[in-house]
């Protein structure tokens, strides 16, 4: 196949394609699409029309949502290319006028706070703990002081 060769992308004689798409149909309930986009990760992030394919969809360390991802969804094409195979399969199936209407929603995602426990430990424990955590070391540094002190150990060197 084309965009697997070793060469593609690398030779101009076989230069990188901007989208390709696959229908099988197998059924008139069974459909199969491919659709070939070009995310060319390793070579040209930026300058791709889909985020990249090989990173999970959702990550445990982001506070925030990925808009750069988003952005590609919606503005490389990658929308309006699903829909049109979506409304050409519908008009093919139902051999009438009909469409698909196309709506992009982002994922709504909670607001990113701190949280509560951690807040009060920082705020209310911590300052609690410091002091009790020097405790025993002022405790025995004050004791070997004062007993110095009583047994004039330094003033008869």
């Amino acid at each position: 196949m084309y965009l697997n060769d070793t060469e593609y992308g690398y030779d101009d004689n076989k230069p990188q394609l901007c989208f390709a798409f696959e229908i099988k149909k197998y059924s008139d309930q069974r459909w199969e699409v491919r659709m070939h986009y070009n995310d060319q990760i390793d070579r040209d992030y930026y300058g791709s029309g889909v985020p990249k394919q090989n990173l999970p969809s959702w990550s445990p360390i982001r506070n925030s949502a990925d808009l750069s991802s988003f952005d590609k969804y919606m503005f490389g094409g990658y929308s309006m290319f699903q829909n049109w195979i979506a409304n050409t399969i519908l008009k093919q199936r139902i051999n009438k006028r009909g469409s698909i209407a196309m709506v992009v929603i982002p994922a709504k995602t909670p607001a990113y706070d701190y949280d509560p426990l951690m807040k009060q430990i920082l705020a209310e424990q911590l300052p609690l703990f410091t002091v009790l955590m020097y405790i025993v070391p002022v405790f025995r540094f004050s004791y070997r002081m004062v007993a110095e002190k009583e047994q004039r150990s330094r003033e008869s060197m």
